[in-house]
């Protein structure tokens, strides 16, 4: 999912805790980037941004 997508997700967990699962490694990719341009941005605090495997990641994070 893009940056745009992923800040929205994020805002509407309750926790700071977010796994995420794709049948598209690509798609995973994608997100994996995009919380990496958030945090580079300054958009989020990431606290851990883990790829599971080659379909999932794990992140962990709050809005600014």
């Amino acid at each position: 999912m893009d940056k745009f997508e992923l800040l929205k997700r994020l805002s509407e967990i309750t926790g700071d805790s977010l796994l995420i699962q794709f049948y598209d490694k690509n798609a995973a990719d994608l997100t994996y980037q995009s919380a990496e341009k958030l945090r580079d941005e300054g958009k989020i605090n990431l606290g851990e941004l883990t790829r599971r495997n080659d379909f999932s990641v794990h992140i962990q994070a709050n809005i600014k």
